[in-house]
């Protein structure tokens, strides 16, 4: 399975990773924003399984972001 993990803190992505990791998941990427998640998402990107993203983040904010990919045919549920 693979993750993807969208935050602008970059101690939060490191520590999200290394759990995952240790958890076994290999495939884990990571982005500092919204708008890295949409240019990294796009129709020659990666496969990915599971989007971890913060709600709060400056710019394009986690709810608009999914707006954007669910406009792009991926399925977002926010919790």
């Amino acid at each position: 399975m693979s993750v993807l993990i969208v935050d602008p803190c970059s101690t939060t992505r490191h520590s999200l990773c290394a759990l995952l990791e240790s958890k076994g998941y290999r495939d884990v990427l990571s982005v500092s924003s919204g708008e890295e998640a949409l240019g990294l998402l796009g129709p020659e990107g990666p496969v990915v399984d599971v989007i971890l993203m913060e709600v709060d983040m400056p710019g394009l904010d986690g709810i608009e972001t999914c707006r954007r990919l669910s406009c792009s045919g991926w399925r977002c549920w926010t919790n």
